[in-house]
Order: structure tokens, then C-alpha cells, then sequence
């Protein structure tokens, strides 16, 4: 079985650039996940501070 390493070079230049494409594509749609999650992980955590009955009197003053 080849790697993967191997099968790109025995692409030819036009392929390989596709190849390429491809996994910049692919790289970036994983960071863009990985940001997705990080932001929702955060998310949870930073309700517990902001979301309490102490800062109410905060958002009433935005509100107004």
C-alpha cells in the first residue's frame, strides 16, 4: 500500500495542485471547526460568570 506521501508524487503538476487545494481546504475547514468548539466549550464556561442574579443590576443599566 502506498502513503500518502508517495501518491501525491506520482501525481502529475496539475494534480497535485489540485491535491494541494484540496488540503489547504481541508486544513482549513478542520481550524474553523476546532474554533467552533473552542467557542462553545468557552461558552458554558463564561455563562456560569456572567449570567447571575449579582449582575442584574448591570443589564438593567444597558437596557435603558
Amino acid at each position: 500500500m502506498m502513503t500518502i506521501e508517495e501518491k501525491i508524487k506520482a501525481l502529475p503538476v496539475e494534480a497535485k495542485k489540485e491535491a494541494n487545494d484540496f488540503i489547504d481546504f481541508l486544513l482549513e475547514k478542520t481550524q474553523k471547526e476546532d474554533k467552533q468548539w473552542h467557542m462553545r466549550v468557552s461558552e458554558k464556561s463564561i455563562d456560569k460568570i456572567w449570567d447571575n442574579a449579582e449582575d442584574d443590576v448591570y443589564n438593567d443599566l444597558l437596557e435603558r
